[in-house]
């Protein structure tokens, strides 16, 4: 529903602009009136309505002088001008401020509608064009913002696509968190995690900037450390678990100083995420989690053959345990 608004020092010509139409049906609200020109523009101002009808004579200020105050403050909306002056003057400087249309007094009930109607369909075209180049920006924004995290191209070049994009102050700490379903390979129901990662990122705070790459989601997060950060998506992903029954499987990337090196805290994240098998129980997977291991030293086989050969249960659990730490401090991969 468009908003429209009635700007005309006296009431009886306001009101009957409110009764001459059905606004509903024409896809309008009558959100505010004006009572002159200055009351008028204050409104505009705090309601930017998609239609003013405004009259042209008024105390304080004329209409034409509200839609130059108006379009000096950028605001967009369509105005008709309400005239009982056909008077050339009035047309060009109209023209000039971009009037829409403007209509002679007493206004007829057919010639509104038709005006409205116009109207309406100028406003629906450019929602569509406005949803279109929306649209687009955002697919060639995830595009950088994907060919950055994977290095894809000269540093001369994202930076003129950053700048185009708004990007190019990124210059403090970055990080990079990857999220997936812990169980997306065995169930392969990724509604499932659609609807999950819905819920993660309805907390905008956590996250600068999100893409989404292969079945997985990357946030990228400016002015705060992976420590920190870590933290932050533990907390989120416990509330997650409590209102959807598990949560995501998280692997959050190291500091990086400067934007081109983000495909580093990138490649990091991708490769804790591969040691889930290692880590199993947590769902925040950081360099935390590996800097928490003890030093051990690799186990030899004939030790762990004379434990099997004796029995000893408790013996050979000590050394599973010794040997996990000892994979996680060597990189091991699950191979």
């Amino acid at each position: 529903m468009y908003k429209v608004m009635i700007i005309d020092d006296e009431e009886i010509v306001r009101w009957g602009i409110r009764n001459l139409l059905d606004w509903e049906e024409e896809g309008f609200e009558v959100c505010e009136d004006g009572r002159d020109g200055r009351d008028g523009f204050a409104k505009v101002k705090a309601f930017r309505p998609d239609l003013v009808l405004v009259d042209i004579k008024m105390p304080g200020m004329t209409g034409l002088e509200v839609i130059r105050a108006a379009r000096e403050e950028g605001i967009s909306s369509h105005f008709v001008i309400l005239t009982g002056y056909s008077d050339f003057e009035f047309a060009k400087t109209a023209i000039h401020l971009g009037v829409t249309e403007y209509l002679l007094k007493p206004i007829d009930e057919d010639e509104l509608q038709q005006c409205v109607s116009k109207i309406r369909r100028k406003l629906e075209k450019e929602d569509g064009e406005r949803r279109y180049h929306n649209e687009n920006a955002n697919r060639a924004k995830e595009e950088l913002l994907r060919r950055i995290v994977t290095r894809m191209g000269s540093r001369e070049e994202l930076e003129i696509q950053m700048d185009r994009h708004g990007l190019a102050e990124w210059k403090e700490i970055l990080c990079i968190a990857v999220l997936t379903d812990k169980n997306f390979w065995e169930r392969r129901e990724d509604g499932i995690f659609r609807r999950q990662i819905k819920d993660f990122l309805q907390d905008t705070s956590l996250y600068t900037e999100q893409i989404l790459m292969d079945n997985h989601v990357v946030l990228i997060l400016q002015g705060m450390g992976w420590e920190e950060w870590a933290d932050h998506l533990k907390k989120r992903n416990e509330l997650l678990k409590k209102r959807q029954g598990n949560g995501l499987l998280i692997a959050v990337g190291h500091n990086v100083s400067q934007w081109y090196d983000l495909c580093y805290s990138y490649e990091f994240a991708r490769f804790l995420m591969e040691q889930e098998f290692l880590f199993g129980q947590d769902d925040v997977l950081s360099i935390g989690v590996m800097q928490q291991q003890e030093e051990v030293e690799d186990l030899s086989t004939d030790q762990i053959c004379m434990l099997i050969e004796v029995g000893d249960m408790d013996g050979l659990a000590e050394c599973s345990e010794q040997f996990k730490h000892y994979c996680i401090k060597n990189f091991m991969k699950e191979t």
